[in-house]
């Protein structure tokens, strides 16, 4: 469209809608891995996480994921991506509207190696992940 003024999605740093201690009022965006034992290592993962979030949704591609917490449609984002292709912009997204991501560095391919949210629940996050590879 000609003279068409390009919108925003988000004009303002990303927020979570909950405090860092009721991380459980939170939801998740992540996906599985394609190789069979990888999955049963992150079933067991998420098994750990899901009790303790009010939900898990898979929206898309890495990016995509991002692009939903970077507008705050989702509250957080883990997955055990490898390859930059598929995360990096995504994670340029978050970082622009104010979020945080950390990106790990596991020894297992199945354990999450991409962390994304708004800031307040990012290290809550951390260590409920933390917890739940350690009893995976």
């Amino acid at each position: 469209m000609s003279g068409s003024i390009p919108r925003r999605t988000r004009s303002s740093p990303i927020r979570s809608p909950v405090s860092p201690s009721a991380i459980s009022a939170s939801s998740r965006a992540r996906s599985f891995g394609y190789v069979a034992k990888q999955r049963d290592v992150q079933a067991r993962i998420v098994a750990g996480v899901l009790g303790q979030v009010r939900d898990l949704r898979r929206l898309g591609s890495a990016s995509l994921d991002l692009a939903y917490v970077a507008a705050a449609r989702a509250d957080a984002y883990f997955e055990s991506v490898d390859k930059p292709w598929d995360w990096v912009a995504g994670a340029i997204f978050v970082r622009e509207a104010g979020g945080r991501v950390t990106e790990l560095t596991p020894n297992d391919p199945a354990h999450p190696r991409i962390v994304a949210s708004a800031p307040a629940i990012h290290d809550a996050l951390l260590e409920l992940l933390a917890r739940a590879v350690k009893a995976a």
